[in-house]
């Protein structure tokens, strides 16, 4: 892969305008020029703007998050050791106006998950769960805030105050079999884990979210969310969130230790082999590995054409509650 067609594919002009704000344009150019064009340099220069990236957040907001810790240590009550059954997710047109595979994904949540409450959070009922400062939702109105991070604010909000399991709208569940661990946890999301881990600054994924009201990492996390958006017009990074979060599980070593490690890895191997021949078999053992599997509604047209007998074709049709 070359520079241009990597440019191309990760944002062209854009891209540049990121780094430059951001001040890693040059930490991307040197290791450009050290490390080649092929994609695994192209991949180690990714993880270098990252790091580059996260501890000029962590300069520049070191000092509110040390302050904002103050006010909550010794404040915020216990979880409660109970289970919170909630499941959220968000479509913010509405479920049914929902691609076919979002909609599949809700379906399985209701079909592997009666006991559970699901709650479907639209731009008609959000207000009903939490409340946002004016200024959040006044740059969620003019675009300035998009869909996507708006959704971010609202995961963090809906479980400081609710508690419960946001999953994103791609998520398919495939049995009831969630580990009594993350059930029995204040806090929950899924990480990168070593070996795979190594030279990764942000490890944490936010696809799923499971937590009890009250954790201070999410808090935290909120609080440099809201500090940020304060001033902010344009977002520094797609992965905002995930660079904060990071940043509030180091200043809650002890919260953040607790959380039960699960590979963020395991969850994608489905939507790998999407378009694969189904097997009965390997599908049994998937769903066996892990009961949560992160897909995608934004697939090659062509392939979804052409697709014939595939796991996409199992997961679409009626019969995927069939097979354990």
């Amino acid at each position: 892969m070359n520079w241009t067609k990597y440019l191309k594919n990760a944002g062209g002009i854009n891209l540049i305008k990121q780094y430059l704000r951001t001040g890693t344009l040059f930490t991307a150019i040197n290791q450009f020029v050290v490390l080649g064009r092929d994609r695994k340099a192209l991949e180690l220069l990714r993880l270098g703007v990252e790091h580059k990236l996260y501890y000029r957040l962590r300069k520049k907001y070191y000092k509110r998050a040390t302050d904002f810790k103050k006010t909550i240590d010794g404040v915020c009550r216990k979880s409660d050791s109970s289970p919170v059954k909630k499941i959220w997710i968000c479509w913010w047109q509405g479920i049914d106006n929902a691609p076919s595979l979002v909609r599949k994904c809700y379906d399985s949540f209701k079909s592997h998950l009666p006991n559970w409450e699901i709650i479907v959070i639209t731009k008609e009922n959000y207000s009903l769960y939490v409340a946002f400062p004016d200024y959040i939702t006044q740059k969620w109105e003019s675009g300035i805030i998009s869909n996507t991070h708006m959704s971010d604010l609202l995961r963090t909000e809906l479980i400081i105050r609710h508690g419960g399991m946001w999953v994103d709208s791609t998520i398919l569940c495939t049995s009831n079999n969630i580990p009594i661990s993350i059930i029995n946890s204040n806090l929950f999301f899924y990480q990168s884990l070593k070996p795979g881990a190594d030279g990764h600054t942000v490890l944490c994924s936010t696809w799923l979210i499971y937590g009890k009201p009250g954790s201070q990492i999410l808090l935290l996390t909120r609080e440099l969310l809201y500090n940020y958006w304060r001033t902010k017009n344009k977002i520094d990074d797609y992965f905002i969130f995930h660079y904060f979060l990071t940043m509030a599980c180091k200043f809650y070593p002890d919260e953040y230790a607790k959380i039960p490690q699960f590979d963020n890895a395991t969850p994608h191997i489905l939507l790998l082999n999407l378009f694969k021949k189904f097997d009965k078999n390997y599908w049994s053992d998937l769903c066996r590995t892990t009961c949560f599997h992160k897909l995608s509604y934004k697939l090659d047209s062509e392939l979804v054409k052409n697709s014939q007998d595939t796991y996409y074709n199992f997961i679409m049709s009626d019969k995927n509650n069939e097979i354990p």
